[in-house]
């Protein structure tokens, strides 16, 4: 096998271990977020302390660490596995930057090093881009009226757009729009980059450079990551957080049995007195208290009375493997959570998650992973000493509480009244406060799979992390708050366009075709009238361009006038919501002497 060769040559290397560096925080809405350029989330590995603070302010952390696991099997019927715990002994399975594309999947630390990056991004900086470049190829549109000094952000010119084709790269990376349509990357031309959300940041990693502290196989897979977040009203986009994953095969070698996963240690605010939850058909799993104060102590800040509860749905699976069929909605994995079943298309259907499995911070049989053997088994649903998860009591065959059916899905409560979870066989509800655990520092792993990763092929996976605390003080509150603000982030989700906003097409993205808002008169003196290409109610916000807020309002007529007469002569940028949709127009006011 060529690429098991060169992933030990590369491995080899990076034996020194390259250490990304570089980290960024996602801090557009309630929630601040840390996340490095390797893959962790959350964790500031400089100090061991969580980086997860929601609400913003409070002091108080919903999320230790997390990041994606990924094991399969060679066709030999090797186990290859990455995955972070937190950074284990020094040895991370992932390293920043792209692979070759050659099957080779190899990288030099020279080129780790180039990217160990996190690039972040803001939607207004894009629109006010293609607004002077649309404006500069206007007869008639002055831009150093419209748009006085303008300068393109020096995060444009860093946005890795490009790939080295001459260093064996993809010739094209981070997605970009593409004004000219030429498949190049140039900011000077009008491109820019594409994100979701109003606020994004995007990088890159590989499970090649380093030698693996899980004692996995590197599989050779590059991985781009995209967490992003919306400025917004709404209660629960504004505790939200997306992650977007597009996981990329770069090796030569086929993997069979493959499972993908979200590892999330939940330490929400005291993380020793959680427990945890899952909820197959919303593919959620999630964290509460174990009673209705969460305590403040000399190493944690608690959320106090009414804790919240916080969790991680998957919002996007891999594919199913073509079948040539609308494959049938159905009681079973994955046609009971999963997407695309019974709707009159064709092999559009996707994968729910598989399995929710939960860990201890302990050295028990359900305790803390050292092997990638017990690594894949909490991706299959297998304790660490090879046991599988039974519903009942703690899920162990050894306690007197656990059943001996097979389960799919840790403590899920009364939300799998079909069994699916269960091979079909209908159980009664199961829920770790009800069931007399002892509540500690829990971990989840969220999973797909089996599934077949092929030479060359792509996956896409889409999570959100969402917060709620309740508005009163039952134990379970906060989780019923949560559920409904996860059945609000779906539905927002599954509306949202895939690409985002603006002329020219899309690389690396979807092409979107909703119309935006008209303004006028450009430039506006102390009126400006907002024209809705479609009817309905409207939130708008106006900002200067350091992003301080001058105006804000709400209407439901199909034309709205502002009043512009307090504000300074200069460039504004006018933000738009409609629903779950929105649009940043800049505009200028000028003053008539």
């Amino acid at each position: 096998m060529k690429t098991t060769q060169a992933l030990a040559v590369s491995m080899a290397l990076g034996s020194l271990s390259c250490m990304a560096q570089s980290f960024d925080h996602l801090d557009a809405n309630m929630v601040r977020a840390r996340f490095t350029a390797h893959g962790m989330i959350g964790l500031d590995r400089s100090v061991g302390e969580p980086d997860f603070e929601v609400p913003i302010g409070s002091g108080a952390h919903a999320l230790f660490a997390a990041s994606l696991w990924v094991g399969g099997y060679d066709t030999l019927g090797g186990l290859h596995l990455a995955g972070l715990l937190f950074d284990q002994i020094g040895l991370p399975d992932y390293a920043p930057g792209p692979l070759t594309t050659d099957g080779s999947a190899s990288i030099t630390p020279a080129v780790a090093a180039q990217y160990d990056h996190v690039f972040k991004i803001k939607a207004v900086d894009v629109a006010l881009h293609q607004a002077y470049y649309d404006c500069l190829n206007t007869p008639g549109c002055d831009v150093n009226v419209q748009f006085p000094g303008y300068v393109i952000p020096q995060s444009f010119f860093d946005w890795p757009g490009n790939g080295d084709t001459l260093a064996g790269q993809a010739a094209r990376l981070a997605p970009f729009i593409d004004l000219d349509g030429d498949g190049l990357y140039e900011p000077t031309t009008g491109d820019a980059p594409c994100i979701h959300g109003d606020e994004a940041l995007y990088f890159m990693f590989n499970d090649v450079l380093n030698p693996h502290g899980t004692g996995g196989a590197p599989l050779g897979i590059e991985v781009h990551a995209m967490p992003f977040a919306f400025y917004s009203q709404d209660e629960a986009l504004a505790h939200t957080l997306f992650i977007k994953y597009r996981l990329i095969n770069r090796s030569d070698d086929p993997y069979e049995m493959v499972r993908i996963g979200l590892f999330t240690d939940y330490d929400l605010g005291y993380g020793r007195d959680d427990y945890v939850g899952s909820d197959p058909e919303r593919n959620l799993g999630y964290v509460y208290n174990a009673d209705t104060l969460d305590e403040t102590t000399s190493s944690y800040t608690g959320y106090g009375s009414m804790p919240p509860a916080f969790g991680t749905t998957q919002l996007k699976g891999p594919y199913l493997e073509p079948d040539g069929f609308d494959d049938p909605e159905g009681p079973g994995i994955p046609a009971f959570n999963g997407s695309g079943f019974g709707d009159l298309v064709v092999d559009n259907e996707r994968h729910g998650v598989s399995y929710m499995t939960y860990f201890s911070n302990d050295a028990t049989a359900r305790g803390n992973p050292n092997t990638a053997e017990q690594f894949f088994g909490y991706l299959s649903g297998y304790w660490r000493d090879g046991t599988p998860l039974f519903h009942g009591g703690t899920g162990h065959y050894s306690d007197p509480e656990a059943t001996n059916v097979q389960a799919r899905f840790a403590f899920p409560g009364f939300e799998d009244p079909l069994g699916a979870g269960t091979g079909g066989q209908v159980m009664g509800p199961w829920a770790e406060h009800s069931s007399g655990n002892q509540p500690w520092d829990r971990r989840m792993v969220m999973s797909v799979g089996p599934l077949d990763l092929d030479a060359g092929e792509e996956i896409e996976l889409v999570y959100a992390l969402v917060f709620a605390r309740p508005g009163s003080n039952g134990l379970m509150s906060s989780v019923l708050r949560l559920q409904e603000r996860v059945d609000s982030v779906q539905a927002i989700y599954s509306d949202l366009p895939e690409a985002c906003n603006g002329a020219g097409s899309q690389v690396g993205m979807e092409e979107r075709t909703d119309r935006g808002p008209v303004l006028f008169p450009v430039p506006a003196e102390d009126r400006l009238t907002l024209r809705l290409e479609v009817p309905g109610p409207v939130e708008f916000v106006v900002y200067d361009m350091l992003g301080v807020e001058f105006l804000r309002g709400r209407d439901t007529r199909d034309l709205v006038e502002i009043d512009l007469s307090e504000l300074d002569q200069g460039l504004y940028l006018f933000h738009v919501a409609q629903g779950e949709v929105s649009h940043v127009v800049p505009f200028v006011k000028v003053t008539t002497r």
